[in-house]
């Protein structure tokens, strides 16, 4: 019965070292949109949406890979955010390009979604878009891709504003009537 025990026992022993191995080794998957990192939630195409950004955090973001910073939050929303100068300022200085494209909380105004689209088309990659939360520029985001000519679907739109934690429910019949005129991508 002891040898009979010894060769269970041995068994187990092989087995979970199989297991640890396993595991130990096995590969680790790619960031996934619902990872969140110093640039805040990845949407597409290399643009990232967050919080409010600290003047201390801007040389940071520079350091990993941002190359711009759009901010959404209008000026003097809460006395304790940096005024978009200081923010632009301390952007430049750590060599991001800037954008100031203040959107006002409730609708949307289509003159927003067209200044926050002609900035991405000439910015350099990647881009965080910001606000208080990140909802505004998540959504302001979802109406511009919905008009992009070559831009994404409106699954792969509102996918990628659920992987930020936001919803676009409300405004599916402006993101539907913007990809509906959305210009054919020109090929060549």
């Amino acid at each position: 019965m002891t040898l009979l025990r010894t060769f269970f026992v041995s068994i187990a022993i092989a087995m979970a070292g199989v297991i640890a191995y396993a595991f130990a080794t096995r590969e680790q998957p790619a960031k996934t949109a619902t990872e969140t990192t110093a640039e805040g939630h990845a949407l597409l195409g290399g643009v990232y949406v967050r919080d409010q950004i600290a003047l201390e955090s801007v040389g940071a973001l520079q350091s990993g890979g941002t190359r711009t910073l759009i901010n959404l939050r209008p000026d003097g929303e809460d006395q304790k955010q940096p005024a978009s100068a200081a923010v632009e300022s301390a952007a430049t200085g750590a060599g991001l390009s800037y954008a100031y494209i203040p959107t006002p909380h409730g609708d949307i105004p289509d003159a927003v979604v067209d200044d926050l689209a002609k900035a991405l088309a000439g910015t350099e990659r990647p881009a965080v878009l910001y606000c208080r939360s990140g909802k505004r520029a998540t959504r302001v985001w979802a109406l511009a891709e919905a008009s992009r000519s070559g831009g994404p679907s409106i699954p792969e739109i509102v996918a990628a504003v659920k992987s930020a934690g936001q919803t676009v429910d409300d405004l599916m019949p402006r993101i539907e009537k913007r990809f509906s005129e959305r210009a054919p991508e020109v090929s060549g």
